[in-house]
């Protein structure tokens, strides 16, 4: 998943945030990213080709997009997933 965000959408940055992390994630639980480098055009696509790769929603989320404390809270909890995902 974060090795074709790289290839074919041109993320920068990766990082996984949410209930993933921790022990609210259950059956009915999403997958949250926090992304750099997508362009706004191809944001959509991005959305529906990850969704290919997981039986969870993944949740995509532009880290330029998200407000100042949402945004904070994503890079203080989260973990960036490195270059090879």
């Amino acid at each position: 998943m974060a090795t074709c965000l790289r290839r074919e959408f041109g993320a920068t940055r990766i990082i996984v945030f949410g209930s993933l992390l921790s022990d609210r994630f259950g059956d009915d639980s999403d997958i949250d990213l926090a992304v750099e480098g997508i362009p706004k055009e191809r944001y959509f696509e991005a959305v529906a080709r990850v969704n290919e790769f997981s039986d969870r929603w993944v949740d995509l989320k532009p880290l330029e997009d998200l407000d100042t404390h949402f945004r904070q809270r994503a890079l203080a909890t989260g973990v960036e997933i490195d270059a090879e995902g």
